[in-house]
């Protein structure tokens, strides 16, 4: 006997699948917009006191945020007092393919993050997928620094040999530095990918705050490449970045198509002879966007799976019900037909 689901039911299931649908989208937004990927409160550069001219300073830079002009190069520099010891330097950039209205939300959401995670320092940062704010009663413009820094990996390594790894990833990286530092005062960002035969494309990024010389861009990304073989090693994919610049790699493309296209061709620079690891430098050695990025993908799916089988749990009950209340018919009509013949003798 086929059983035909009631369309009271399919209506059901089909509201839930898409409230679930649409619930999922505004997770991956929150989880792409959500928390920070890393703070650093610099403590050794002194606190400030409630109500001290320094909090009233801050508390200007914060508001003001909203009210930054939207622009394609995502980096501002703007301060706040006249005090040296009490004034607000700042500096925010944006990722290079970030449109303007995303970067100007991110930088809102940094300055309102900030004070939470570094409620009473002078000094402090917060790196976001999108951007990164930072604040110093310091001169921070046009100075190159790669402490406070962190590092992320993804868990999968590349499965192949680590020669043809190693070969693809510095021609990547080499290509990428020299695009980057030649940018401009504006913008020192590029991207790029790079395949080779029977390996996974590799995409790639880099950036400066762009206020910073060429060559110190070029020392500060040679600084984080450095750190790739203690950190990442043969990771298919990973972040480092400092104060003063960023890079990351993945298999997979985390940054916008459009953003491949080259003005310019530039000759690689061979990359420099890695630094050695400062002693007092404060890394995460988490594995953030790859958790992130995983635990939204499980959320996500575990929440249709589930659904799904809420809709099979009800379609087999709907069904027993209906079968049940079938036999029990054709048993009463079973008996009713014997009791009639009874009666006829």
């Amino acid at each position: 006997m086929s059983y035909v689901m009631p369309k009271s039911y399919t209506m059901q299931c089909f509201v839930l699948l898409s409230a679930l649908l649409l619930s999922s989208q505004l997770l991956s937004v929150q989880s792409q917009e959500g928390k920070a990927l890393f703070s650093s409160c610099q403590t050794i550069r002194g606190n400030f006191t409630a109500n001290s001219i320094f909090e009233v300073n801050l508390k200007s830079l914060i508001s003001s945020l909203s009210s930054l002009p939207p622009t394609q190069d995502g980096f501002y520099n703007v301060s706040f007092g006249e005090t040296d010891n009490e004034k607000v330097n700042s500096l925010m950039l944006c990722r290079g393919d970030v449109k303007p209205i995303e970067c100007i939300r991110c930088i809102i959401r940094a300055g309102q993050e900030i004070r939470e995670q570094c409620p009473n320092e002078k000094e402090a940062i917060i790196w976001y997928d999108n951007c990164m704010l930072r604040y110093s009663n310091r001169t921070i413009l046009n100075t190159m620094e790669t402490f406070p820094g962190y590092s992320f990996a993804t868990d999968f390594d590349f499965p192949g040999e680590k020669g043809a790894w190693e070969n693809m990833l510095t021609t990547l990286l080499e290509g990428l530095m020299s695009r980057a530092a030649a940018g401009g005062e504006r913008k020192k960002f590029a991207v790029s990918k790079k395949s080779g035969p029977s390996l996974q494309t590799l995409y790639g990024l880099m950036q400066c705050t762009p206020e910073i010389s060429e060559r110190d861009c070029i020392d500060c990304l040679t600084w984080n490449i450095g750190r790739i073989p203690i950190l990442c090693n043969t990771k298919m994919g990973c972040r480092q970045a400092t104060v003063s610049c960023n890079l990351r790699y993945d298999t997979s493309r985390f940054y916008d198509l459009t953003a491949e296209e080259q003005p310019r061709a530039l000759p690689p620079a061979p990359l420099p002879s890695p630094p050695p690891s400062p002693s007092n430098e404060r890394v995460s050695d988490g594995k953030g966007f790859a958790i992130d990025d995983v635990k939204g993908v499980v959320i996500i799916v575990g929440g249709f799976v589930l659904l799904i089988v809420l809709c099979v749990v009800i379609v087999l009950t709907l069904k027993k019900k209906k079968h049940n209340r079938q036999s029990k018919e054709d048993v009463q009509g079973k008996e009713t037909t014997e009791t009639r013949g009874l009666e006829l003798r």
